[in-house]
């Protein structure tokens, strides 16, 4: 019993070893990605911004214009920590590029539920600038969680989802399926349950789709507003007090709101000029 329990703690210790060394590759491997995907990013952010000569003299094109002021914002409110754990993922060009990107189903969304374009334009960005490395392990969980549940269902057992982890935010505006469901039970008069988990694996799954996802988002912006009773042309304070809830309460939803509403300022600048 002594030797196979032995056994069995060498062999443990070998396949964490074996993990970490995975993963120490791996991270190498992201490293190299990151500085490859930032270079071409770059090439790519340069093409999609011509530049405009005015009298002799280089002027910004509104993408450019729209960049410099993004970047006034994020710097005033990123963290070292942010700085790490967001690394491998956007940087503010590729953030943007990909709002650009997306922009005639940011527009449809925000039409489709009465809410400013610029207001998810800001969201998104935000989300988008700050994935970081907890995010694709919160989905990994939930993934794992949901196929646990089918699994003992097929095979007749007891589904103990306790230890499980059903929900995370998710997608390019990490909404949680939960917030989903309040919101479209709001718009659409719906009963499904954000206290089922097989209800909440649906909505979550839905979110995994990117024009989904914004639609969500702007969906969710607009429960929002209904929620702390604004509508039509919102003041500033009004905007920033909606995308503040959008993340959360507190402190940290405090700052969400203070640094998005720079974002919506310079969004609505950059869609007047466009």
């Amino acid at each position: 019993m002594g030797r196979k329990r032995t056994h069995f703690i060498s062999q443990l210790h070998k396949d964490i070893e074996e993990k970490w060394m995975a993963e120490l590759i791996a991270g190498v491997l992201i490293i190299l990605l990151v500085v490859a995907s930032f270079l071409n990013g770059h090439a790519g952010w340069e093409s999609m911004c011509p530049i405009v000569v005015v009298n002799g003299c280089e002027a910004q094109t509104p993408e450019e214009h729209l960049l410099t002021e993004l970047n006034l914002a994020v710097d005033s409110y990123i963290n070292v920590g942010q700085m790490i754990k967001t690394a491998p993922y956007y940087t503010n060009e590729t953030a943007l590029a990909t709002v650009i990107q997306y922009d005639a189903v940011i527009e449809a969304a925000a039409e489709k539920y009465g809410v400013d374009k610029a207001m998810v334009q800001s969201v998104l960005f935000q989300e988008l600038r700050f994935y970081g490395m907890e995010d694709p392990v919160a989905d990994l969980y939930v993934r794992a969680s949901y196929q646990y549940g089918h699994r003992q269902e097929e095979h007749g057992k007891p589904q103990n989802m306790s230890l499980c982890r059903l929900d995370s935010s998710t997608g390019m505006g990490q909404v949680f399926a939960k917030t989903a469901i309040k919101a479209h039970s709001w718009k659409y008069n719906t009963a499904y349950n954000p206290d089922n988990w097989e209800d909440l694996e649906m909505f979550w799954m839905y979110l995994q789709e990117d024009e989904q996802n914004i639609d969500t988002v702007a969906l969710v912006l607009a429960h929002t507003m209904s929620e702390q009773e604004v509508s039509g042309e919102l003041s500033l304070a009004e905007t920033e007090a909606v995308m503040a809830r959008y993340n959360g309460t507190g402190v940290w939803g405090a700052k969400y709101g203070q640094v998005t509403i720079q974002y919506y300022q310079a969004f609505v600048e950059y869609n007047q000029m466009d």
